[in-house]
């Protein structure tokens, strides 16, 4: 028994005498803050005002980035190798279109547009 509560022995009861708290009971005084929020639809609290957002982090975003121009020009290989390509030409052709993607993503970052270097990657890669 601890505090009162429990078995004053666990002999015989089948349990191990192990006591657990409740946590789905509410007190009468929480009961009363929860109906009286909910009748007064949760306007209580200042939801009109939007939470603060952290900005992204710009490492991330040009990790980000960078695979995407990666997967153009693996998207790119595989294409090549289909077709019967060298390895010498595959190999230029990738050099090629990476430097152009990169050099894309750069001018689109520059002006401040991630969303820009994400086209310009997409649209490059299907040119």
């Amino acid at each position: 028994m601890y505090n009162g509560i429990g078995l004053r022995t666990a002999r015989g009861s089948g349990t191990s005498g192990y006591v657990q708290s409740n946590r789905s009971y509410l007190p009468q005084s929480r009961m009363r803050r929860v109906v009286e929020s909910n009748a007064s639809g949760g306007r209580d609290r200042d939801f009109d005002r939007l939470p603060d957002m952290n900005k992204a982090n710009e490492e991330i975003l040009a990790h980000q980035r960078k695979r995407a121009v990666e997967v153009k020009v693996l998207e790119l290989r595989e294409g090549m190798e289909d077709r019967g390509y060298s390895e010498e030409e595959i190999a230029a052709e990738e050099q090629k279109v990476r430097a152009q993607l990169l050099a894309q993503m750069e001018r689109a970052t520059a002006t401040g547009s991630a969303g820009a270097a994400a086209a310009a990657a997409g649209a490059a890669g299907a040119a």
